[in-house]
């Protein structure tokens, strides 16, 4: 099955499903008491925060820029973690 949708509308359900799945993910490790609420709390905000912040942005930030800079973070963040791994 097909659903013709706009990317607004396509947008909000994918939101809404992605928050879902947080959801139960969270009711998952909150039950289990796996939760390290001293990570989670301050993970949270700013993940609030940066998205706030990105959708106020992104419509001033040209193609180019984002085809640019992605690829720069995502290898710090690899980085990161890999000398993570090895510490």
């Amino acid at each position: 099955m097909v659903v013709r949708l706009d990317r607004i509308s396509a947008s909000k359900y994918t939101n809404f499903a992605e928050y879902l799945l947080a959801e139960q993910t969270l009711s998952l490790y909150y039950f289990t008491g796996i939760v390290n609420w001293g990570i989670a709390i301050p993970v949270s905000i700013g993940s609030i925060v940066g998205s706030f912040l990105g959708l106020k942005i992104i419509p001033y930030i040209q193609t180019r820029w984002v085809q640019i800079i992605l690829p720069i973070i995502f290898l710090f963040l690899i980085g990161q973690v890999v000398s993570d791994l090895i510490k």
